[in-house]
């Protein structure tokens, strides 16, 4: 074991995966997630930094063995496997694809990839021509992947609400109140009113209104303690608002679940955050995404997180997960409480815990008339069983040997 300094100190997660505790009892909670190439403050070892076998006290509130730890600094290629900007990412565009031990043609192939697979490899500057380094290992040849660029859209800050974001390219004619106008996709209008089939702007433009999302405001349910954060989803409209004192501090589109996998409506509280995590199903529809970057899971399967792999928000697209564009996704990661400890993996929320609360409607009610609050859904299964077993369909579960160090994915939406 390694001669490590008097605490505090920096130190980098050694092991694939594992669960810190919250204390260093055997049947204490789990704390949050960590990952090959984390980093962690030790604050404190017992009964020393210096004894084999010693439990180190990390800032954060969680515990787990010293010997899970590297000294710093932390390997370059480590590195790589752990930041998403530092990632390439796009869609395998043929029939099983083959992912060959080394970048060659003639090396072992380790697994295939089914076609539309979503992929990340590392941004390896020292990559041979032709080939990508794959982020969970092994090599696919350039020319079977399709490299994607994550959209560029984002949401507004402090919006003013009733907002409307502009779903397609439309051209309004003059009238006599407003000039011709053409309006591109993800334009955003200030809603005046609706009448006979339009949306009327502030500024007395008139727009299609199956061609306007619009983000109406909301009161907060009684079941939302006061002062809270909290996020609206209305699925109606495909959009988003995240609310603290009754103030809106970010509207944005988002894509919810398509019919055959609808996103559930309930009130909820997020159960995680993890900062990058791999998302995959089976059933007729399989389906593999890898480096999916701000997850907050709040039901079972279904989370809020950033999509890469697509620009078609405002319309449904997922297996039941919120896809956000990537820069709400991480504006809404780094707002939500709990905070995630720095460089950590994940966290998972106790139920004592401050949290994030999510209220997802099919339909935002209107604004004059007080709506039923809807049912408080918190899916608990998963947190409260701490470092033990857990049910076969617990969305956190990973397949952990005894000391913590292989991790096999279950089945998560997307």
């Amino acid at each position: 074991f390694a001669a490590w300094p008097l605490p505090p100190f920096d130190a980098w997660v050694g092991v694939p995966t594992w669960w810190p505790r919250r204390t260093s009892d055997a049947n204490a909670l789990a704390a949050g997630l960590l990952r090959r190439g984390d980093t962690v403050q030790v604050i404190a070892c017992a009964p020393d930094c210096a004894t084999k076998g010693a439990i180190a006290s990390l800032a954060g509130g969680a515990v787990l063995p010293l010997r899970a730890l590297r000294a710093m600094p932390v390997p370059d290629e480590v590195l790589l496997e752990t930041d998403f900007d530092r990632h390439l990412v796009g869609r395998v565009i043929v029939g099983r694809a083959p992912v060959h031990q080394r970048p060659d043609r003639r090396s072992a192939t380790i697994r295939r990839e089914r076609h539309a697979y979503l992929v990340a490899f590392l941004a390896d500057a020292k990559a041979p021509a032709g080939w990508l380094h794959r982020v969970r290992g092994g090599w696919m040849r350039a020319a079977d992947v399709k490299l994607l660029q994550a959209t560029s859209f984002h949401g507004v800050d402090m919006p003013k609400l009733p907002l409307g974001f502009v779903s397609r390219r439309i051209r309004v004619r003059a009238t006599k109140t407003a000039p011709e106008r053409i309006w591109q996709r993800y334009d955003t209008v200030q809603v005046e009113a609706v009448r006979g089939g339009a949306v009327v702007t502030t500024d007395g433009a008139r727009l299609p209104r199956d061609a306007v999302r619009i983000a109406w405001p909301r009161r907060r349910p009684l079941a939302i303690p006061k002062g809270r954060r909290w996020v609206h989803v209305d699925l109606a409209e495909q959009v988003l608002v995240a609310w603290r004192a009754g103030v809106p501090h970010r509207a944005t589109l988002i894509s919810s679940g398509k019919a055959a996998t609808t996103t559930r409506p309930g009130l909820y509280r997020i159960l995680s955050k993890v900062r990058l995590g791999v998302m995959r199903g089976g059933g007729p529809e399989p389906y593999l995404a890898e480096s999916v970057p701000w997850i907050m899971h709040f039901w079972q399967g279904q989370a809020l997180h950033a999509a890469w792999w697509h620009d078609g928000f405002g319309a449904v697209r997922s297996h039941g997960c919120i896809n956000l564009p990537p820069a709400d996704a991480r504006w809404l990661f780094d707002w939500a409480v709990p905070a995630l400890p720095a460089a950590w993996r994940g966290v998972l929320v106790g139920p004592k815990d401050i949290a994030l609360w999510v209220l997802v409607e099919r339909r935002t009610p209107p604004s004059g008339r007080a709506p039923i609050p809807p049912e408080v859904e918190i899916d608990r299964r998963c947190v409260d069983i701490g470092t033990g077993p857990r049910p076969p369909d617990c969305v956190f579960d990973l397949d952990v040997p005894k000391d913590g160090t292989v991790d096999t994915p279950r089945q998560t939406p997307r």
